[in-house]
């Protein structure tokens, strides 16, 4: 997945630059290369992206450049693993328009950023709950069918199926706004 911001600004490149080494090291990116109009940060790991629940912390590079007045940020996420829903997304793109607007106003959009990954994460928690009853809703049918046929591995099929069909159904369905 990648995510593409320009927008203008009237501050220094000084400026910029301090501003966004503050946004993005308070939210736990690591700057991995600065040059004179360039910042480039990363953050998480191929394997964090198997079990985390907080997009944030997949694994992505951000690349902010500054010229002539204007500022362009360039994040790629590494979405190996995922199925990128919705509400993950739209934290990504809520994280990068807070980052605009701390630019603008020179104040810290971090704890709305926080806020709306933690009201995202009840979004998370629900559709794991939607994959528990998908999967109860197919094994039932599944046990049936390995029972009558003898096919003992058509319950874990089913209700992998089940979970699998039940969350991609829901999640795609879902729409979140942006803060």
């Amino acid at each position: 997945m990648k995510l593409h911001l320009d927008f203008a600004s009237d501050k220094t490149p000084a400026q910029i630059t301090k501003e966004t080494l503050d946004y993005f090291l308070r939210q736990g990116f690591q700057l991995h290369n600065q040059e004179a109009h360039t910042l480039e940060f990363s953050r998480g790991s191929g394997f964090k992206n198997l079990y985390t629940y907080d997009p944030l912390q997949w694994k992505s590079v951000s690349r902010i450049s500054m010229q002539d007045q204007r500022v362009l940020v360039d994040i790629e996420i590494n979405t190996i693993h995922q199925s990128v829903s919705p509400a993950e997304k739209s934290i990504w793109q809520a994280f990068v328009a807070n980052y605009q607007k701390s630019i603008e106003t020179g104040v810290s959009f971090i704890e709305q950023t926080q806020e709306f990954k933690e009201k995202n994460r009840s979004s998370m928690s629900k559709t794991l709950r939607l994959g528990l009853t998908g999967a109860l809703l197919f094994a039932l049918p599944s046990g049936i069918f390995a029972f009558l046929t003898g096919i003992d591995s058509a319950v874990a099929i089913g209700t992998a199926s089940g979970a699998m069909l039940y969350i991609m159904s829901k999640v795609q369905k879902r729409k979140v706004e942006l803060p």
